[in-house]
C-alpha cells in the first residue's frame, strides 16, 4: 500500500540514492592513495517529473510567484561548482576534504528522507486513530 504513494516512493528513492552515493564516496576515500585513481560520484538526485509531478501553486494573491520575481530570488540558484582541489603527484584526483563533505551531504540526505518516511507513517497512524 505505502509503496504506491508518491511521498513514500520519493523518500525511498532518496534513501537508495544516498546509500549508493555513500558507497561510491567510501570507495573514493579507500582509494585516496591509489595512483591515477579518479573519484566517482552520482548525478544530483532528482525526482522523475513524470511520476511525481510536484509544482507550486499560488492559492492566494500574496503567495510568492517565483516566475515573475526571478531576479529577486536569483541568489538561491545553485552555482556551478568548480573543482577546488588539485591532483596529487601520483595522478590521484581524490580529495579527502571534498569526499568528507560529500559523505556528510549523503548522510544528511538519507536522514531527511528517513525523517519524512517515519513522520509520514506517524501521521497515517494518527489519522487511523492509532498512536494516541
Amino acid at each position: 500500500m505505502l509503496e504506491n504513494m508518491q511521498l513514500f516512493q520519493g523518500a525511498s528513492a532518496r534513501m537508495r540514492y544516498s546509500s549508493e552515493r555513500h558507497k561510491l564516496i567510501t570507495a573514493n576515500i579507500a582509494n585516496a592513495d591509489t595512483p591515477d585513481y579518479q573519484g566517482k560520484d552520482l548525478r544530483a538526485f532528482t525526482l522523475d517529473s513524470d511520476k511525481a509531478p510536484l509544482s507550486q501553486r499560488a492559492t492566494r494573491v500574496n503567495h510568492l510567484n517565483f516566475n515573475q520575481n526571478a531576479d529577486k530570488f536569483s541568489h538561491f540558484r545553485e552555482a556551478l561548482r568548480q573543482p577546488v582541489y588539485e591532483e596529487s603527484v601520483n595522478g590521484n584526483k581524490v580529495s579527502l576534504e571534498e569526499e568528507t563533505a560529500k559523505a556528510a551531504d549523503a548522510v544528511a540526505g538519507h536522514s531527511l528522507a528517513n525523517a519524512v518516511w517515519s513522520k509520514s507513517l506517524t501521521l497515517f497512524g494518527l489519522a487511523l486513530g492509532r498512536n494516541r
